[in-house]
């Protein structure tokens, strides 16, 4: 983890929208697995400077995430505040997450659509943000992706849909038929 905070750290300045994207996806990937070390590296996350550094990048280059770093940054920040409670999302950055995964939504790949509604219902001030329309446009990614969906995509969006009422009001009967 510490190479990554210090790439932020030295050269953040000049990162874009995918080495945003990138930085925070990786740093999520080499955390801690044991749940103690979970604990640990969320109170160390919650006062590095570094981290806020990183999620002001975020804030500053989200705009241009397209469908793959919107759902990896989303993926990330859910499991940062689900595993390891680093909540890194405000008011503002949730609104600005919402209105992207919303926006990219048609044009997720399985992978990207799974990930998406698993943060949702990890990130809840995120999932308040989306709009019924925002809903509606995941739930046909569902189902447009459903038949290409892996095992673990398929149970990550069923268990989301099982979380997020707003979500699971927008499928479809037919996305219904497709998730099953």
């Amino acid at each position: 983890m510490e190479d990554i905070l210090g790439l932020v750290e030295s050269k953040g300045n000049v990162f874009n929208f995918i080495h945003v994207a990138n930085a925070i996806n990786k740093l999520v990937m080499k955390g801690p697995r044991s749940k103690d070390g979970r604990e640990m590296e969320g109170k160390r996350l919650r006062l590095d400077p570094r981290f806020a550094q990183l999620i002001d990048l975020v804030r500053s280059r989200c705009h241009k995430f397209q469908e793959r770093q919107i759902a990896n940054v989303l993926h990330a920040l859910g499991v940062f505040q689900a595993d390891f409670d680093a909540v890194a999302v405000d008011e503002r950055l949730a609104a600005q997450l919402g209105e992207i995964a919303e926006r990219e939504a048609s044009k997720m790949n399985p992978q990207g659509v799974a990930n998406t509604y698993n943060a949702l219902c990890k990130l809840e001030a995120v999932a308040a943000t989306v709009s019924s329309s925002g809903w509606a446009g995941l739930a046909q990614a569902a189902g447009r992706t459903a038949r290409e969906m892996n095992e673990q995509n398929v149970a990550n969006t069923l268990n989301a849909l099982g979380k997020l009422e707003a979500a699971a009001a927008a499928v479809t009967p037919l996305g219904w038929a497709g998730l099953v």
